[in-house]
């Protein structure tokens, strides 16, 4: 079983700089060697977006869904 993290927008650059459109899904899954990790883009928005603005244009609640636990 993988837990999945899905980040939206973000920026490239300090102060919040360089806004992305991307929504990039993270997936952490235990193997016999650790812990595997991998990242692969899932989608556009429609406009860049600092991952804050997403969250302001969505009444400030963003769900997750699934159980993300790691231990090292």
């Amino acid at each position: 079983m993988a837990s999945v993290v899905l980040l939206i927008g973000g920026c490239t650059e300090r102060e919040e700089g360089g806004a992305l459109r991307s929504i990039e899904e993270l997936s952490f899954r235990h193997t016999a060697a650790g812990v595997n990790v991998s990242s692969r883009i899932v989608g556009d928005l429609q406009v860049a977006r600092r991952s804050p603005s997403v969250f302001s244009e969505c009444d400030g609640f963003l769900v997750v869904g699934g159980l993300f636990t790691i231990s090292f």
